[in-house]
């Protein structure tokens, strides 16, 4: 992936005032980022694609899905 990724610093705030998820995953010389927020706001997902772009890394995106976190939670 060196030729790919220079860098990548995932971000976490699922706080009740907003957030967003980043998970990346690689097989073989391929990887995989699905970004994840609590709102319809493409900016991360443009500067994501813009940056791809810029280091010609060629992507497939898909259709944004509606997912919902799991509300499990550890006993005191």
């Amino acid at each position: 992936m060196d030729k790919y990724v220079k860098n990548i610093i995932p971000y976490l705030d699922l706080t009740l005032s907003g957030g967003i998820s980043i998970e990346i995953f690689s097989v073989g010389d391929s990887f995989g980022v699905n970004i994840m927020q609590r709102n319809g706001d493409t900016k991360y997902v443009d500067r994501f694609s813009y940056l791809l772009d810029e280091m010609e890394v060629h992507y497939t995106t898909e259709a944004p899905e509606h997912f919902k976190l799991c509300g499990i939670k550890l006993p005191d």
